[in-house]
């Protein structure tokens, strides 16, 4: 998905109302019954309507994703069998040179999900975030494929609005240990008990024009650019999840 056009035209959501469901604010009290009435599935993979860029530090429901069949039990003896959650491959960090963008979900002045059934996708957006030095409108996009049961999308869109400081964008797997036993971890690659096998590709533009990232430990990479007045960022990052069919393969790793 190349050029701003197409990014702009999978941002919007269907025409018709009748098909969207929407959000507006946040109440930390409803976070994690929002996060499940915004979740998306399509019977092999399933995430939570959890928030990628404005989760901030502080932010207390945990993302999760789930793979059909990823059943195990927790540590107590004959404890019930339930699925087990999967890394979390939307995490996304804006940083400024004074630190996060976002320390706490609620600094978005503005923050509405929308989840549009037609498309069965999950849009956010917010701006005018409580940081000084720049303003960014932010716009995402999460669906999970119906024709490739394995794989899920996630776009995202910043507009700069105003301020030319350093901005840099980390994207990283988190919980890559959660209820799951990793035996062999490198910088692209993961390897653990459970014959689940994940694939990343990430890539991020700057006015149409690709930025190369910068590999900053295991299964992290950063992207640092300067910001200017009416620039638009995207960020796309692409994941495929199976079973473990290769020796060297396993959870989380990444293609090339």
């Amino acid at each position: 998905m190349n050029g701003v056009g197409t990014m702009e035209h999978a941002l919007e959501p269907t025409a018709d109302a009748a098909w969207l469901l929407y959000e507006v604010g946040y109440d930390p009290l409803r976070e994690s019954s929002s996060e499940s009435r915004f979740a998306i599935s399509n019977g092999f993979l399933g995430v939570r309507g959890s928030r990628a860029t404005t989760r901030g530090a502080r932010c207390v429901v945990p993302p999760r994703t789930y793979v059909a069949g990823l059943f195990d039990t927790p540590g107590a003896e004959r404890a019930t069998l339930g699925l087990v959650p999967a890394a979390d491959w939307l995490q996304v960090r804006i940083l400024l040179p004074g630190g996060p963008l976002v320390h706490h979900p609620g600094d978005a002045s503005t923050h509405h999900r929308t989840l549009d059934v037609r498309r069965g996708a999950l849009l956010s957006e917010c701006r005018q975030l409580t940081a000084p030095d720049v303003c960014i409108r932010l716009r995402t996009l999460r669906l999970v494929s119906l024709s490739e049961r394995a794989i899920g999308l996630q776009l995202i869109q910043l507009e700069i609005e105003h301020g030319e400081v350093e901005v840099t964008l980390e994207a990283s797997l988190e919980g890559v240990n959660l209820e799951l036993v990793s035996e062999r971890l490198e910088q692209d690659l993961g390897v653990g008990g459970k014959g689940l096998a994940m694939a990343t590709a990430s890539s991020l533009q700057i006015d149409g024009h690709d930025l190369p990232p910068t590999a900053l430990g295991q299964l992290k990479w950063s992207w640092t650019w300067k910001s200017r007045p009416g620039q638009v960022v995207c960020f796309r990052t692409l994941r495929r999840s199976g079973a473990e069919r290769h020796p060297r393969s396993g959870p989380w790793q990444r293609s090339a």
